[in-house]
């Protein structure tokens, strides 16, 4: 039995390989085979800088023990008291649980252990009963000892699943296996089940915004900004840098083959993590090297306004925020690397004079509101007035992207 998305796409470089995908990626099935026991993917590209191509889609088998769960995200509250939970931990963490003392930790995941044994199964992280006290609260029972714990909004919780748990062209996965016999063997699917939180109004057209925690800071004041007009909505998580973008951009689009795109617009930002640099807090000196340096960055934004505009995407592209002040520390930010970034794109954006820019970076600058985040050294920004100014800006370009006024 085939179920699948009906219709032709093209992809650049794209060729239905096993031998490059890489186990732990996210992809999304457009088409399942259960009598073959295939699936067709689109997944984050294994990109060939050489070659300067890479491929999307893929084909993957699976077999009577492959596991399928479904990974959900619930309340931390809703937990059962006593369920049993992966905790994931800094190291400093780490060590105050083994102290009995009160740590904090962002994630939990809950996913039953047949042997029931608790401890720690790797130095930062631990398996324990979890109780739910109240908001941001908690205790894990560790060693006949309750430890008290700094509680995350939601837990992530795993549970049995099967192939028709599955929906092509809308379920997204996380895909763990190995090439066996020229073929990728799935030994775990985690199918990421998203309930339709939208509520898109389908007579409106719909924007999507690619971007780091910027673009998480600015995301309410956007919406709010473009409501009633034109629908929004922000790839799950950080976009990272550039590196990233090149490799699960068609991901988080959803350009499955056969599908027409829900997205009229697109707004793309890399930046504030390409420039970082280590540093050492002790001589407050930087490391010569950048986690993307600025001529790969300029490759990357270049494959990535190539690849949208060449599928008719409107684009915006926001201008990388000021870095008010030097940060130390493994990964850290020099003060007004900002410029370089931007400088560099210039002659990039200009060979796509279809991509609307958004400069966020002279907004930043220019405006009084920002002059108390100034005297500091944190990229982002934390008051109503800050993220409502971010806000407004993306949505005039958007709105002079889609042609509105």
């Amino acid at each position: 039995m085939k179920i699948k998305l009906s219709g032709m796409f093209l992809f650049l470089g794209a060729t239905l390989a096993a031998n490059n995908f890489v186990s732990g990626m996210h992809a999304i099935a457009y088409e399942v085979d259960k009598k073959q026991m295939s699936m067709k993917v689109i997944a984050e590209t294994a990109y060939d800088p050489v070659k300067d191509e890479g491929d999307c889609v893929y084909t993957l088998h699976w077999n009577r023990r492959t596991r399928f769960q479904v990974q959900k995200s619930v309340p931390f509250l809703s937990l059962k008291p006593g369920t049993p939970g992966w905790i994931f931990l800094s190291a400093k963490d780490a060590e105050k649980i083994k102290k009995g003392e009160r740590f904090t930790t962002r994630r939990i995941e809950i996913e039953a252990q047949r042997d029931g044994r608790f401890g720690f199964r790797s130095a930062q992280k631990v398996y324990a009963p979890v109780y739910p006290l109240k908001k941001g609260r908690g205790e894990i029972e560790l060693g006949g000892k309750r430890i008290a714990f700094s509680a995350p909004g939601t837990v992530t919780v795993f549970s049995n699943g099967a192939i028709e748990d599955l929906r092509p062209g809308v379920s997204k996965m996380r895909v763990y296996g190995k090439v066996s016999e020229k073929k990728f063997l799935i030994s775990r699917a985690n199918i990421i089940f998203a309930a339709d939180k939208d509520n898109f109004d389908p007579a409106l057209p719909s924007v999507l915004v690619v971007g780091d925690s910027i673009s998480m800071n600015y995301e309410e004041a956007l919406k709010k900004a473009l409501a009633g007009k034109m629908n929004c909505r922000r790839i799950d998580g950080n976009s990272g840098d550039s590196n990233r973008g090149s490799r699960a951009l068609p991901l988080w689009l959803g350009d499955v083959p056969g599908a027409k795109s829900r997205w009229s617009v697109v707004v793309l930002n890399h930046g504030l993590h390409d420039l970082k640099q280590k540093s050492d807090p002790a001589t407050k000196k930087f490391a010569p090297r950048h986690q993307v340096e600025p001529k790969d960055y300029a490759k990357n934004i270049d494959r990535l306004l190539k690849y949208l505009t060449s599928r008719n995407y409107k684009v915006v592209w926001c201008t990388t925020t000021p870095v008010p002040g030097n940060s130390y520390g493994a990964y850290a930010r020099r003060k007004d690397e900002d410029l370089v970034y931007n400088k560099i794109l210039e002659p990039v954006l200009k060979k796509y004079p279809q991509v609307t820019v958004c400069d966020l970076n002279a907004v930043v600058r220019n405006s009084k509101v920002f002059d108390e985040w100034r005297k500091g050294n944190n990229v982002h920004f934390g008051s109503e007035a800050e993220r409502k100014l971010l806000g407004d800006a993306v949505a005039a370009a958007i709105f002079k992207a889609a042609g509105k006024k």
